[in-house]
């Protein structure tokens, strides 16, 4: 598997893992959302030859990144993927002499909480109504610069 910045030749497929993955109540990125993370260079790719698998949409502020999404194909589920697209922006974040990795999640997601508590992400504060119907959860790490 290679891990790659995400080009404009990436959007379809792009669009069709985020629509596979996400429902409506999740707020799924339109084409016009990738077309500007893509230019912007915040999304990486993970693909096995051609085939795109997952990936992972960064936003970069002065002293943090923030994961903004994060989609693996659910047929490539259980292969380290989604882990190995986190230790990527890891690294991208200890290059970039960021202190922090943060990202939010619905607190009924016990998976994703459970995935991300692995890297070492710890709970910083509840949201209140961060989402439609419920709350979610600022997570963070500490990263190691």
């Amino acid at each position: 598997m290679q891990i790659s910045q995400a080009s404009l030749t990436h959007l379809e497929a792009l669009c069709e893992l985020e629509n596979a993955i996400f429902d409506a109540q999740s707020f799924p990125l339109s084409k016009r959302n990738f077309i500007y993370h893509l230019k912007k260079g915040n999304i990486f790719v993970a693909q096995e030859q051609t085939q795109l698998v997952g990936y992972i949409l960064i936003f970069s502020y002065k002293k943090s990144l923030r994961i903004y999404s994060l989609a693996v194909d659910e047929r490539f589920r259980g292969q380290n993927i989604g882990m190995q697209l986190i230790e990527y922006v890891k690294d991208l974040a200890n290059a970039a002499h960021k202190r922090k990795l943060t990202l939010e999640v619905k607190t009924s997601n016990k998976n994703a909480i459970r995935f991300y508590e692995k890297f070492g992400f710890k709970i910083m504060k509840i949201l209140k109504e961060y989402y439609p119907s419920e709350d979610g959860y600022k997570m963070g790490l500490e990263c190691w610069v």
